[in-house]
């Protein structure tokens, strides 16, 4: 699984389902591998928006309120980042020196995952699953938009994933309309920052 911080705790279970929010925030970390540091940012960033007037939605001159936005880090760990024991499940990690140093934010495959059957996943391949988990409507019924930003490291990698993604959450792709009809999507907005 994907290694990720969050505000809200764990939102991928499969029967959880959050009626509250409205607006996810995917953080993407840079070089450095610092997520827990990307989810204080941002989580900081989500309670001064509620405050200003100027961020109020357009629609109902509502700011968003922090108990309604779930902000996450996905945190792509390299081999040597020690895994955090919070589950059984192994955490997808990418090759942090070969064949070029921080393989994640170009789209490289991971390292094995299940050696018995030679399983990987890209970077990229991983943040498709993620948004994907987000727009579903099952679990986020009243999600209206998602915001994906990247700086340094993580801006190219957001900035390469949103030109590559063949995601149904951008509304197109080859499986757009089989889970929710495109009308009814959330907005994906990409952010990238000094790529």
């Amino acid at each position: 699984q994907l290694a990720y911080y969050s505000n809200k705790g764990q939102f991928t279970a499969d029967d959880r389902t959050d009626s509250d929010i409205t607006t996810a925030v995917i953080g993407v970390h840079g070089s450095g591998r610092d997520a827990g540091t990307y989810l204080c940012a941002l989580t900081a960033v989500v309670t001064d928006i509620s405050k200003d007037q100027v961020f109020a939605s357009k629609k109902d001159r509502r700011r968003p309120l922090p108990k309604d936005v779930l902000v996450v880090a996905p945190w792509f760990m390299s081999p040597e980042d020690n895994a955090p024991p919070t589950s059984s499940l192994p955490y997808i990690q990418w090759d942090d020196q070969y064949p070029i140093p921080h393989t994640f934010r170009y789209g490289a495959e991971s390292t094995k995952i299940d050696l018995k059957h030679n399983m990987t996943i890209s970077s990229f391949g991983a943040m498709d699953v993620l948004l994907e988990q987000l727009c579903d409507r099952k679990h986020f019924p009243n999600l209206r938009r998602i915001v994906v930003v990247g700086h340094s490291a993580g801006g190219q990698f957001v900035q390469r994933w949103a030109l590559s993604s063949n995601s149904w959450c951008f509304g197109g792709g080859q499986f757009a309309n089989r889970w929710t009809p495109e009308a009814d999507l959330p907005h994906v907005r990409v952010v990238v920052a000094n790529p």
